[in-house]
Parts: structure tokens; C-alpha cells; sequence
């Protein structure tokens, strides 16, 4: 296989905390930047004209320059032919060329002809079975704009790689037989609902498979969904109470990933909490006997919309083994919270959306933090009181603090003096004199309020 992948950290504004595998991509030789997601690949910007065509000297020394890491991006050429295919089948990483909207088979045969490569063609989006058969020949092949009949799924189910179609809306049984042949990965990100019958021809499969449309399960496809052995990705999941599918994600080894679950059963939680891997959920309230039980967990913990807790919860999930990651916290009052989740935090801690802090707690955070490069994101907070702008002055890694309003003078000593970088809006209401302290630290960066908490 020749497609070179790491391992992202996604933090977006709903502060999912959701690790994905997915290519890289550079900035394409031609001219485009582009950013390669699970959702397929998005142009960024454009720097030059488009080109149509490639020439063949001009393709060979291109794959040369392929590295499995960066891959090679031409989404500027819209046209190739068989010859240039040939030379483009031994690409190192990713080749990109989303700007094909049309491959015919002799072409798609010539790409693939190695049968190790790994190609994008988000741009195509009707091939017919010749060219399908080809296709399938690839180690990873993404095509997001394709709206394949059940004569080209039936081809796609003779592929040994990794396929993402997140162009369909829909799968009927047999078309969900033929995929489910696939015993790499899966992902089908666009399928809001599916049958009976066609989430057991699915279960069936020895493939990991990624359906992050999937919204609502009904009792009886959550049935079935539980007996696929492999692994699920269900992000988009709201509600769950089929605890023999709850045991099946904590299985996974990436752990339980379900971040805009709002209703679940106790069971279910019982069966996250079990599992070896981090369990992160979207529950926006807890009870005290969910915290008991979610206490319990072993790797980490996220809870993402949890935005106040009582004491008798805080005692509870301090109780807990794990690690504890909640960042969607709207105020930070009690100092022993605090302590953990600066513990507990990485290179990123998330307090986003704290819009109040208690001076204790800030202490807390202070005298938690153990790492210099630790970045401590809390841009909800809109002032500072002196005792709290002491403590974080004194954070030995770097603050994020660009939702502040105003700031006083003695505050924007304390700040000037640090050593860590420190993000500030450029809006914010300080004295001349304050303004000029910060501005002689050449750490601080000074941010276009945009309104994000990020």
C-alpha cells in the first residue's frame, strides 16, 4: 500500500474530541492548495491558471517528487489519457485528481495497473462497470461525487482496499451485499437511514465501516448493526439503547466515538465504561448514577456538552480512573475539578467556553499544569479580575485568551512579563501605555475577534 497517513486530533467548535486516520495531501504543484478530510478533498485557494492537461515528462518528474507521506496533487487537470496514466500509476501516497470529472476505462485500467496505488477522484461522478472493475484495484480510492448504480457497487465489492463513497444517500440490499465484500474500510458518511435488510448484509462484512450519517437506529437495525464483528463509525448517532451495539464500540480499539449522543440507557453506559479504549459522549446532562458509572471508564473520558455540574457529579467523576476531559464547560468554579482537568490535559487543554472562573480554580490550573508547551485555550471569558489575571499570568504554557473585552494596566504587566505566547483580540479596550507594554513582547498575537471560542 502506498498511501502515507497520520493520526489527526480534530478540536472543531463543538469540541469533538475525535481522532481519524486520513491521508495527507501537499500544496499541489499546479498551483491549488487544497485540504484533504474524511469528507474528501476541498480546495483551498488557487494560484495559478488551470491546467487541463499534463504532459508526460511533466507527469514523471512529478511522481518522482511522490513521497508516501505527501502524496501528488493535480486536481488542476481535467483531462488525462491512458499514456500519462500509466506514468501517474506509480505515484507515491495519495494521488489527487479531483478535478477529473469524467475516466474512461482505458485510462482507469492504465492508473491502476500496479493495483498498490491510491487515488482521489472526487470530481467524477458516473463511471461505468469496465472502469469500476479497474478501480476497484486500488489500495485506497475515494470518490465522493459518484452516484454508482448497483452494476458498479457490485464491481466496487471486488476491492481489496479502503473505498469511501460519501456520494450516497441511500443503499438498497443487494448494492449493500456487493460492498460488504470489501474487508478493508467502508465509509458511507452520507446515508442518513437504512433498511433491515440491508444493515444485515452489512453486518456481514469483515470490513470497518463508517456510516457518520446515521442519526436514529430503530430497535431492529440496531439488532442487526450489533452482530458486525469489525468495528462501526457512528458519530452522528443521537440516541442509543441496544446494549449488545454499545458493547460492540467499546470494543474497538479507537474506543467508543460518539459525540452527539443525547439518550442512552444505563446498560448501554455500563458498556462503554468497559471497554479499553476513550469513550467520548454528547450527553448534555448528567445523572448522579451516569457519572457513578461513567467514573469507571480507563482510558479517557470526554463529554463535550456538558456545560455545569453539581458537586455531588464533580465528586463522582474525581473518583474516576480515567482521564477527564470536559470542554465544554461554561463556568470553572471548584479548584479540585480544575487541578484534574489541567492533570488530565495534553498539549491541548480546551476550556473554550468557561465564561466564569473561580480565583481557586485558576490556581489550580496554574499549579497542575506540568508542561511548558501546554496550550490553554479560554477565550469565553470576557474579564478578568486581578486575583484570577495573577493566576493565569503565572500558567507556564501558552494562554488563548482572545475574548477578553478589556484588560487593566497592572493586568497588561503581568502579561508582558510572560514567557509563554498569549493570544489577545485586537479589539480589546486597554490604555496606550498597556498597549505598548504587550506590543514590546514579541509572544503576543494579537486576533481578529472572529466570535470563535477555539
Amino acid at each position: 500500500m502506498k498511501v502515507g497517513f497520520i493520526r489527526v486530533l480534530f478540536r472543531p467548535r463543538a469540541f469533538l474530541h475525535v481522532q481519524l486516520l486520513i491521508p495527507i495531501l501537499a500544496e499541489s504543484v499546479l498551483g491549488t492548495t487544497i485540504l484533504q478530510t474524511g469528507n474528501g478533498t476541498v480546495p483551498l485557494q488557487s494560484t495559478s491558471s488551470a491546467a487541463t492537461k499534463i504532459t508526460a515528462e511533466d507527469a514523471k518528474e512529478r511522481v518522482k517528487k511522490s513521497t508516501l507521506k505527501m502524496g501528488l496533487s493535480l486536481d488542476s487537470i481535467t483531462q488525462i489519457d491512458p499514456d500519462i496514466a500509466a506514468i501517474l500509476s506509480n505515484t507515491q501516497g495519495l494521488l489527487s485528481l479531483n478535478g477529473l470529472e469524467t475516466i474512461d476505462a482505458a485510462s482507469a485500467q492504465a492508473l491502476t495497473k500496479t493495483g498498490e496505488i491510491a487515488i482521489s477522484l472526487n470530481g467524477v461522478s458516473y463511471i461505468n462497470t469496465q472502469t469500476a472493475s479497474s478501480l476497484a484495484r486500488t489500495s485506497y480510492l475515494e470518490m465522493n461525487r459518484l452516484r454508482a448504480n448497483p452494476e458498479v457497487l457490485r464491481e466496487f465489492g471486488n476491492s481489496t482496499g479502503s473505498i469511501q463513497l460519501n456520494a450516497l444517500e441511500s443503499l438498497d440490499p443487494p448494492s449493500a451485499r456487493y460492498l460488504a465484500m470489501n474487508r478493508r474500510r467502508l465509509t458511507l458518511d452520507r446515508i442518513k437511514t437504512i433498511s433491515i435488510e440491508t444493515a444485515r448484509e452489512l453486518a456481514a462484512s469483515h470490513a470497518m465501516i463508517s456510516m457518520n450519517g446515521l442519526e436514529e437506529l430503530t430497535v431492529d437495525v440496531a439488532a442487526e448493526l450489533s452482530k458486525h464483528t469489525t468495528g462501526w463509525s457512528l458519530n452522528s448517532l443521537r440516541s442509543l439503547h441496544n446494549s449488545e451495539l454499545a458493547k460492540r464500540l467499546a470494543e474497538q480499539p479507537r474506543g467508543v466515538e460518539l459525540p452527539k449522543l443525547e439518550e442512552t440507557s444505563i446498560d448501554c453506559l455500563s458498556a462503554f465504561a468497559t471497554g479499553k479504549g476513550s469513550v467520548n459522549l454528547g450527553l448534555r446532562e448528567l445523572s448522579t448514577e451516569q457519572a457513578q458509572i461513567l467514573s469507571s471508564c480507563s482510558n479517557r473520558l470526554t463529554l463535550p456538552r456538558i456545560r455545569q455540574l453539581e458537586k455531588e457529579l464533580i465528586d463522582s467523576l474525581l473518583q474516576s480512573r480515567c482521564k477527564l476531559e470536559l470542554p465544554g464547560l461554561s463556568e470553572l468554579l471548584d479548584a479540585r475539578l480544575a487541578e484534574r482537568l489541567a492533570k488530565d490535559s495534553g498539549k491541548i487543554f480546551s476550556l473554550g467556553r468557561v465564561e466564569k472562573i473561580s480565583e481557586q480554580a485558576a490556581l489550580a490550573i496554574t499549579s497542575g499544569t506540568t508542561s511548558s508547551k501546554q496550550i490553554l485555550f479560554l477565550n469565553g471569558l470576557r474579564t478578568l479580575d486581578s486575583p484570577i489575571a495573577n493566576a493565569l499570568a503565572a500558567h507556564r504554557g501558552h494562554l488563548r485568551l482572545s475574548g477578553l473585552k478589556e484588560m487593566s494596566d497592572e493586568q497588561a504587566e503581568l502579561f508582558a512579563a510572560r514567557d509563554g505566547s498569549l493570544y489577545l483580540s485586537r479589539d480589546i479596550v486597554i490604555s496606550d501605555h498597556a498597549r505598548e507594554r504587550l506590543e514590546s513582547n514579541k509572544r503576543i498575537t494579537w486576533r481578529k475577534s472572529t466570535g470563535s471560542l477555539e
